[in-house]
Order: structure tokens, then C-alpha cells, then sequence
């Protein structure tokens, strides 16, 4: 994905390496292991361009279904991160990521 630094940079990120994404306001931060991009760009617009192994937990978070690691009723933890869950969402991240654990 390409996104916008700045005035006129561009940086260019791979899917498999965001973390998650997290709304903030007219902005979107990109979590990576190494860094956090700022753009200017809309959660519901950035969504459409990410393949399948996102996913929604909150109106405000995207997740790599890749990192998360732990998970309760309210939030799952991504490399140290905390990320919230909300109900909306609860049932479906709960079988989409942990639907084989026995």
C-alpha cells in the first residue's frame, strides 16, 4: 500500500507488515513493528484496499489477523498493543481468528 507522509512524501508499506490501523479523526495511523505512519485518509477508505487477512474489531480499529495473539470479551493484544473489541464485532473476531481452538 502506498500512502501519504507529509506534504508531498510517499512511503510505501506492505500488508504483512501492518499490525493494525487505528482511526483518528480525518487521519489514520499505520502500526507497524517498527514504525507509526500518519495519513491523512478515512478508516472506511483504507479498508476497501486491504486484502482479506483484515478485519474489523471497533469502528476505529483494523486488525492483521496474523498478530493477534490473546483475546477476551473486550479487547485482543497485537505485539504488545491492546486493541479494543467491541460488541459489534465480538462474535465475529472470536470465530474468525480462534474458530479452531479446541
Amino acid at each position: 500500500i502506498i500512502v501519504k507522509k507529509g506534504h508531498s512524501e510517499f512511503i510505501k508499506i506492505l500488508y504483512s507488515d501492518i499490525l493494525f490501523i487505528e482511526a483518528d479523526n480525518d487521519y489514520v495511523q499505520i502500526y507497524t513493528e517498527k514504525q507509526t505512519i500518519k495519513t491523512h485518509c478515512t478508516l472506511k477508505k483504507i479498508f476497501t484496499k486491504l486484502p482479506k487477512n483484515f478485519m474489523k474489531t471497533h469502528r476505529s480499529y483494523i486488525i492483521n489477523k496474523q498478530y493477534a495473539s490473546e483475546l477476551s470479551t473486550s479487547f485482543l493484544k497485537i505485539s504488545g498493543y491492546t486493541i479494543p473489541v467491541s460488541r459489534a464485532y465480538q462474535a465475529d473476531v472470536k470465530n474468525y481468528l480462534f474458530n479452531k481452538v479446541v
